[in-house]
Parts: C-alpha cells; structure tokens; sequence
C-alpha cells in the first residue's frame, strides 16, 4: 500500500492497539525507512481524531532522544496518519513478555533513556516500632498449626483489624489480612515522599483507597475518590485522588487504554486480581487465611470495587477465586524483606 504517493507501506503492521496500528515503511522521495502510524477506526469518531492530531502536533515540538522525530502527517482514503522517524528495536511489552515483570535495574535504566524521573524508595524506615512489633505478632499467628481454636481467633483478628488498620492506632496486634499492616506503612511513607519533594497530591489511576463510610446521623453510605493522608506528627496533610472513581471510569474504560498502550496481561493472569497476584507477602498469607476465615481476605475490597461500579461481581468472584500459590512463609517473606532479623 502506498500513501501520500510517497510512503510504501509494509503488507502486515509492525503493532497495533485500540487506536490504530504502525507500519514500517519506505519514504520513496527522500530513500529512507520510516514508521507510518494509522488511526483505524471501525466508525467515525471526531474526538479520537481531536486526540490523534493533537498528539502529532506535541509529537512535532518535542526534541529528545527518547521520542521518534515527526516527519509528515496527513490523511488517506479519509485516515489519518503519522509518519516518524523508524527505530529499530524491542518495546518494553515484548521484553515483559518474554522475561516476565523487569527487574528494577533495567526499569531504572528504561526510565533513564527517557529522561523520566524515578527514584527507588526503601519503606524500612518508614516503619514505626509498634508496626515492627506487628510484623512480629503476624509472623507468630501464621506460623500457629491450623485449629478450630485458630479459625475462631482469625475471624476475631479480621474483624478487629477492619477497626485498627488506621496509622491512628498505635496498639501492636497481629493481622490477618496483611494488606492492612502494609498500609500502615505506606500511608506514612507517601506522606514523607511527597513532603520531600514538595507535593501535596497525589493522583492514581487505580481505586485502591477510595474510601467507603457510613453517615452516622442517616445510616447512607458514603463513597469517596479523594483521601486526606496526615499521619501523627505531621504538620500539613496530603490528599491522594482516585481518577478512575471520580472520573466515573469502569474497566472497560481501563481495558481501552491499555490497548491504546500496546499492554496485555501476562500469561495466565487477567486484569483484575487479589492483592496476592502482586505482593509476595499476600500471596504467603493468602491460603491459610482463606481457609481459616472460610472466604477470602480480599472480599471487602474487591466487594467495594463492585458497590462503586468499577468491576462486576463476576470478575471479581473470578478474582478471588484464583489460587496463588506460595513457595514461602509469612515469616520468610518479612525476613527476605529485612523488615525483621
């Protein structure tokens, strides 16, 4: 195929997505390789081409070694199209693909081309000693032999850790679900990481902490998309915003912009998980809890996933009901992390 009587296309693309797909080409005027974006769109959409041109025209003003240069831009048989600079290589999702997630060394050095600012974060010294304390208490009720006696205090500890997680609570106890200690150290940690770098917001494109409370004076339940953060101590606080709540985002509406990036999960997962698809100590905990509890200790998470609308019951029964199994204790997951000796 040739376009703008100049641009000889290859038969198959190099890549496509949710937008469109990338040729390699021939630039028969100048003699060069180049690589020729096309917008496909199975029926008109003004918007999507709103957003296709305005993405040459930034594609055009950028000078950085980590961008292909924009060399033409143009419309065939009514399709619009890029034409930029042909670069030889792998992209990150083929890497992924074939080597599983990237060690942090080669996404640094990754980010690092692109001249993106990264940073690795050790959260050791954010823990607090009575969170190190119930580190230890956690450690101790996995490593108890299953009982009838230890489902009866499960169940007791899960309930009472829906009440304590908060970083207000400074009484040591052990958790059931894990997640909720962690929190207790993150929360900290991005409040100290963003008051280093002067940042009061932080946005996410998940609905991690979107917040569910009840209104004690008419019982009505009540969502929020922006948490307030300000541990003890801390002088002014800082506010994390949930875009996909607030946006009204579904996963539908994730799923289009991963495809738009080229990203597919890996194989043998799907796009919603428990917490032990991600986190090593989840997925130690993850068996035993289940069984002891008698459901998963990620219900009421995902379970507010589904109330706010962001997932259907479904996919997160799916969720849950995806087993992840461990090679490692609870303990020698706190040990390997260094967070006990």
């Amino acid at each position: 195929m040739v376009i703008g009587d100049r641009y000889e296309l290859d038969d198959f693309p190099l890549g496509q997505g949710g937008m469109g797909a990338v040729y390699r080409g021939h630039d028969k005027h100048l003699d060069r390789k180049v690589a020729v974006k096309i917008l496909h769109l199975p029926v008109p959409d003004e918007e999507l081409e709103r957003r296709f041109i305005r993405e040459a025209r930034i594609l055009a003003r950028l000078e950085h070694p980590g961008a292909p240069t924009l060399y033409d831009f143009g419309a065939h048989e009514r399709r619009l199209y890029q034409v930029m600079q042909f670069i030889a290589g792998v992209t990150v999702a083929d890497l992924v693909s074939e080597y599983g997630p990237l060690p942090v060394p080669w996404a640094a050095a990754i980010a690092a081309q692109l001249n993106v600012p990264h940073e690795v974060v050790d959260l050791r010294p954010h823990i607090r000693p009575e969170d190190r304390v119930s580190y230890e208490l956690t450690c101790d009720l996995y490593d108890e032999e299953e009982s009838p006696q230890l489902a009866d205090r499960f169940r007791q500890l899960y309930l009472k850790g829906r009440e304590r997680y908060s970083v207000r609570c400074r009484e040591p106890m052990p958790y059931v679900r894990v997640c909720q200690l962690c929190r207790r150290l993150v929360v900290p940690a991005y409040h100290r990481e963003a008051t280093r770098h002067g940042v009061r917001v932080w946005f996410l494109g998940t609905n991690e902490w979107v917040g569910l409370s009840q209104n004690p004076d008419n019982g009505r339940y009540v969502f929020s998309g922006i948490r307030r953060l300000q541990p003890p101590g801390a002088d002014e606080p800082v506010w994390v915003v949930h875009l996909p709540f607030l946006l009204g985002a579904r996963l539908g509406d994730t799923m289009k912009v991963l495809e738009r990036v080229g990203w597919q999960p890996p194989d043998g997962e799907h796009v919603v998980e428990s917490s032990a698809n991600s986190c090593l100590l989840g997925r130690a905990a993850e068996d035993k809890a289940t069984r002891l509890l008698g459901f998963h200790p990620d219900s009421m998470r995902l379970a507010r996933e589904v109330t706010c609308g962001f997932l259907s019951r479904v996919e997160a029964e799916r969720a849950l009901s995806t087993p992840h199994p461990s090679s490692m204790s609870v303990r020698e997951v706190v040990t390997a992390a260094g967070i006990l000796s």
